[in-house]
């Protein structure tokens, strides 16, 4: 009778240290972990939740703030901010 052939170690949960990241997904979880809002716009805490979605071409973190209780979508503007104001 042969034994069982070895398993591999288990697998921390996600975003811990020593996750293992799939290499084809490594792109998008370092934009992510860079993307990602940190601070809630309602008391500047941490934010407890982002979760990141596309709709279109437009990219959208749904957050949660376990603080305040604030919840809301935060979207990409790119580079610069866009206003509302007219040019001068």
């Amino acid at each position: 009778m042969t034994p069982p052939p070895p398993q591999p170690p288990p697998r921390p949960p996600d975003g811990s240290p020593g996750a293992r990241i799939d290499r084809r997904f490594a792109a998008d979880v370092e934009a992510h972990r860079r993307d990602a809002p940190r601070f809630c716009p309602a008391c500047a805490r941490d934010l407890g939740l982002a979760t990141e979605f596309w709709e279109g071409d437009a990219r959208r973190f749904y957050c949660w703030c376990g603080s305040c209780g604030w919840t809301g979508e935060v979207t990409t503007t790119g580079e610069t901010a866009l206003g509302h104001e007219p040019e001068h």
